[in-house]
């Protein structure tokens, strides 16, 4: 194999809590999922031999799962679940604005040549910057490209490798059952630091009283009012729903 692809030139993608998670997510496939990923691809396989024009791209631009190694492909879902673990964009990379390293290149065209190919399709998994501003400072990118039956093909990772601290920092943009889950956690503390004298005039009332719970209600009201207008002027949308959109 290829120098460019063999065992060593990964070692510094697995350092990346990315690549790790997506690792072991593809790890964790249970044989019912198994079951039903080959009868997807049967399917899939199927669909493509007799109804080839409502794909966008042909077999001959995109790489057969049977010949390509296994451990790097990947299921839509997967990459999906990451995405939003990491807040992450996955687009077409004709939409990334930062420069493409001559490596990923170099792994295209041993591609072509290896299966005989032109791969078209191909997409990358970054920071939103990356996508919307031209040179942004931390240029990370995981590059993939299609494979006949609907998976991804994991090319290269270049940039500073993603921590664990990022999926946790954005832990609160996943989904919307996540944000409401940080607002109330947040709220409920907020709460219960407060002193009584603060929340109450009567001096007669307890830390644990009914004037507490209702200050919790109108804290909730206020914080989750607050949440949704910086997540929408601020940060557009959760994670969910805009992980795969420009």
């Amino acid at each position: 194999m290829n120098s460019v692809f063999s065992k060593q030139s990964f070692n510094s993608s697995t350092q990346c809590s990315v690549l790790k998670d997506l690792e072991s997510l593809r790890n964790k496939r249970k044989e019912e999922d198994l079951l039903l990923l080959e009868i997807k691809n049967i399917l899939h396989k199927s669909f493509r031999k007799n109804y080839t024009f409502e794909f966008s791209l042909n077999e001959n631009q995109l790489l057969n799962d049977e010949e390509i190694p296994q451990e790097n492909i990947y299921t839509l879902q997967e990459i999906e679940k990451i995405c939003v673990l990491y807040r992450l964009k996955f687009l077409d990379a004709s939409h990334f604005k930062n420069p493409i390293p001559s490596v990923a290149e170099v792994k295209i065209e041993y591609l072509n040549d290896t299966y005989n190919k032109n791969i078209s399709g191909l997409k990358i998994a970054s920071y939103y910057e990356c996508f919307n501003q031209y040179n942004y400072p931390q240029n990370f990118g995981i590059l993939f490209a299609p494979t006949i039956n609907g998976h991804y093909y994991l090319i290269h990772r270049w940039g500073e490798p993603i921590s664990k601290k990022r999926k946790w920092q954005y832990f609160p943009l996943r989904t919307f059952e996540t944000l409401a889950l940080s607002v109330i956690l947040f709220t409920l503390i907020v709460d219960l630091i407060l002193p009584t004298h603060l929340i109450t005039l009567d001096r007669t009332a307890t830390y644990w009283c009914g004037y507490r719970i209702g200050v919790f209600f109108h804290l909730l009201i206020f914080f989750g009012g607050l949440t949704m207008f910086v997540v929408i002027s601020f940060f557009k949308n959760v994670s969910k729903n805009i992980w795969d959109s420009i």
